[in-house]
C-alpha cells in the first residue's frame, strides 16, 4: 500500500545517513505522524526522536513543537 511505502522510503533514507539534522528530524516527524494510527508506539518513539533533532536546529519556541506535544496527546 502507499503507506507501507512511504514508511519503507523514510526508513531508507534515514537509514542512508548523510542527512543534515534538519532532514532527519523532519524524517523522523513525518515518519512518527504516519506510523500515528497504525503503530502507536513505534510513532510516538519517531515523534520523541524528532523533537529531540529539532531542538538541536530550531529555537524552543517554533510551532513544530506545538504540533509535536498535540500528536503525542492523541
Amino acid at each position: 500500500d502507499d503507506e507501507g511505502a512511504l514508511v519503507a522510503f523514510y526508513r531508507q533514507r534515514l537509514g542512508a545517513g548523510g542527512n543534515s539534522p534538519l532532514t532527519n528530524a523532519n524524517l523522523h516527524f513525518f515518519l512518527g505522524r504516519l506510523l500515528l494510527d497504525s503503530d502507536k508506539a513505534a510513532a510516538e518513539k519517531e515523534l520523541r526522536v524528532a523533537r529531540d533533532q529539532f531542538a538541536k536546529v530550531l529555537p524552543e519556541d517554533h510551532d513544530v513543537f506545538d504540533v509535536i506535544d498535540t500528536l503525542l496527546e492523541q
